[in-house]
């Protein structure tokens, strides 16, 4: 955003096979809350320069907790040990009747 990086460029990620324009990624992010969408064209959330100033791994997970649910239930059930994202869907439609519809 800062470096102007026009939305339709391509990024790629050393060890993805994933092909999405940055305008894309922004769109993933901004149920997060890191990003938002004026009319002007995308900007960080006043909350994610704080994080970014601060570089406080706590303020990040709150910010994360507060914009996806379960993700402070995904935690817990990661503290216990490694797990497959098919059993953490399961924990979720079992324990908390959550669902939802991307790949695993």
């Amino acid at each position: 955003m800062k470096n102007k990086t026009p939305i339709n460029t391509h990024i790629t990620i050393e060890g993805s096979r994933s092909n999405n324009t940055l305008e894309q990624l922004y769109i993933r992010l901004r149920p997060t809350g890191f990003v938002k969408k004026l009319i002007t064209g995308w900007e960080l959330s006043e909350e994610a320069e704080k994080w970014l100033i601060s570089d406080d791994d706590l303020y990040l997970a709150a910010i994360l907790s507060a914009n996806i649910r379960y993700f402070s239930e995904i935690l817990a059930v990661l503290r216990k040990g490694p797990i497959t994202s098919r059993a953490i869907q399961d924990v979720a439609s079992n324990e908390y009747k959550l669902s939802w519809k991307t790949k695993i």
